[in-house]
């Protein structure tokens, strides 16, 4: 595993390209992990329809899947609570306010349990999702 720097500087935007090209990750996707760099860049789009809020100095980060319930065995949900608990993956923000524009928030950590709520999914049906509150890493 090589030593992983991100070349991105907080509070500035950037493009789905070059988030893409920073990370080694995929163009798609609300959470896209690294193998090569052992990253993993969670995307809060408020353009969208989840239900992403801060409180405070956290970010309250819906899981991945848009419809019917969501699951910790899944995916990049999986993936997000076990390298927050169990690995030294490095877990990068970035927020969308404004379509293909993308605001690197800089690294951040798991800071509590991740927690189900109720919310609509793509359908407006409701379902169970997992909320990941996450905190911006003090440098």
């Amino acid at each position: 595993m090589t030593n992983f720097t991100v070349n991105l500087k907080p509070g500035n935007t950037y493009t789905n390209k070059e988030l893409t090209a920073a990370f080694n990750v995929s163009n798609m996707g609300g959470m896209r992990y690294s193998r090569k760099n052992n990253a993993l860049g969670l995307i809060s789009d408020h353009t969208k329809g989840y239900d992403d809020h801060r409180e405070h100095d956290i970010l309250y980060y819906t899981g991945m899947g848009k419809y019917g319930d969501q699951s910790l065995d899944f995916g990049q949900n999986k993936r997000l609570q076990s390298v927050s608990i169990a690995t030294a993956a490095n877990i990068y923000l970035f927020e969308v306010l404004k379509k293909t524009e993308y605001i690197y928030r800089g690294p951040v950590t798991l800071c509590q349990e991740p927690f189900q709520e109720q919310q609509l999914d793509f359908d407006d049906k409701p379902r169970k999702v997992w909320i990941f509150p996450v905190k911006i890493n003090q440098a």
